[in-house]
């Protein structure tokens, strides 16, 4: 009997230390999303504004070998990321 009290006096403590384990696990999990959505927000701006500048190069400039590097370059800098 003092045995299966002390085994439950055991598991009372291994089961509040696992809580406190995923309280941690779960704060540190909303972290790193939070981190995730602020770099996706940063690449779907990133990627607007390389649009629009996609659209003044090509509108603009008369220069059609020049268009084409720059938008060699661009696909070389999409591809590295």
């Amino acid at each position: 009997n003092e045995r299966l009290k002390a085994e439950l006096i055991e598991s009372h403590g291994q089961n509040k230390a696992m809580k406190v384990q995923v309280s941690e696990l779960k704060e540190e999990l909303k972290m790193k999303h939070g981190s995730y959505i602020g770099e996706v927000q940063s690449r779907l701006q990133y990627q607007k504004t390389m649009a629009k500048i996609v659209d003044a190069v090509q509108a603009r400039c008369r220069d059609h070998q020049l268009v084409e590097d720059i938008l060699s370059m661009i696909d070389e800098c999409e591809g590295q990321k």
